[in-house]
């Protein structure tokens, strides 16, 4: 774990300051794989590690959104991010294939980069009700990091917009989407707390529901989590 720690962390100023000096395209290129690399490395780390490496990534990811945007670019497809899937209601499989990145990278403690393949997943499929919601999961608060205040708007508008899409979706994607309407008010709270215990208590009831469903039983676990001091 040790050495896995220290490549990455070694690694991470390398490319941060190499990425400064390529062509924009190359540049997110370059940062897209590196953020790669750091989720796989996250899956392999122990919790203070993890901690560690989550500031590391949302430093990385701050630098990429400085970059001059490339509109026309989208995230790349990754491999090697393990096997988590859900399947959502949609026609798209490009859609769906997005959104089981965004799922990967949120295993991965990479919340920027799962925010960005969810929003690319909106675009190919913009009536596609879990897309919205996997990015007002993971502009949430995680077991990593609080919730950042300047995530609130996207946060909420993400969350009504899939409630909004919800209609004829499955059943267990219409009960994580209702449990996500509680997480997140219009304007930022003077206090979170509440919020996060309501998103909690509405997961967990969400969890009893669908017992069989792993990728819901770990949801439900890092909501409750993310009620801890």
């Amino acid at each position: 774990m040790r050495s896995t720690w220290l490549k990455a962390s070694a690694t991470a100023a390398l490319v941060l300051g190499l990425s400064a000096s390529l062509p924009p395209d190359a540049a997110d290129t370059a940062l897209t794989d590196f953020l790669s690399a750091l989720t796989y490395c996250g899956r392999n780390l122990g919790i203070v590690q993890r901690a560690a490496l989550g500031k590391l990534l949302a430093g990385a990811a701050a630098y990429a959104q400085a970059l001059p945007a490339q509109p026309q670019t989208p995230p790349p497809l990754m491999s090697g991010l393990g096997d988590a899937h859900m399947q959502i209601t949609t026609a798209n499989s490009q859609a769906q294939a997005y959104f089981d990145q965004g799922l990967k990278m949120l295993h991965g403690f990479n919340h920027g980069e799962a925010a960005r393949a969810f929003r690319y997943a909106q675009e190919l499929d913009p009536n596609c009700a879990m897309c919205f919601w996997g990015e007002a999961f993971a502009l949430g608060p995680n077991i990593n990091a609080p919730m950042d205040a300047n995530n609130n708007d996207a946060a909420y508008r993400a969350a009504r917009a899939a409630l909004d899409k919800s209609q004829g979706v499955a059943a267990p994607e219409r009960a994580l989407i209702e449990a996500m309407a509680v997480r997140y008010t219009r304007q930022w709270p003077a206090d979170r707390a509440p919020m996060d215990s309501a998103f909690a208590q509405a997961m967990s009831g969400v969890a009893d529901q669908f017992a069989d469903n792993d990728l819901i039983q770990i949801l439900a676990a890092e909501a409750d989590m993310d009620t801890q001091p």
